[in-house]
């Protein structure tokens, strides 16, 4: 690992405490991970910590929270509008 260790675990953990700012910030970090990892340098530069970026940032960040849980059973429909991509089409 480089500057992202840590385990999956803990990452899950600080997942579930985030509020709908940082939420935000992580969805947008997302969208600029993508967007680098398109381009031929990008993905050369994050290449060797991809399995880290994996590991510690995306997979956590797409377990099931108890919040989804609850939103889930309280409101399908809100949770797939929240949770699926806007851009079907």
């Amino acid at each position: 690992g480089g500057a992202l260790a840590g385990s999956a675990d803990s990452g899950s953990e600080e997942m579930q405490t985030l509020g709908a700012a940082t939420e935000r910030h992580m969805s947008l970090s997302f969208d600029l991970l993508a967007r680098v990892l398109e381009t031929g340098a990008g993905w050369r530069l994050l290449a060797p910590e991809f399995g880290s970026l994996v590991e510690n940032a995306i997979f956590p960040a797409l377990c099931l929270r108890p919040q989804d849980m609850e939103l889930w059973q309280e409101d399908g429909e809100e949770f797939l509008l929240r949770n699926l991509p806007s851009d079907l089409d």
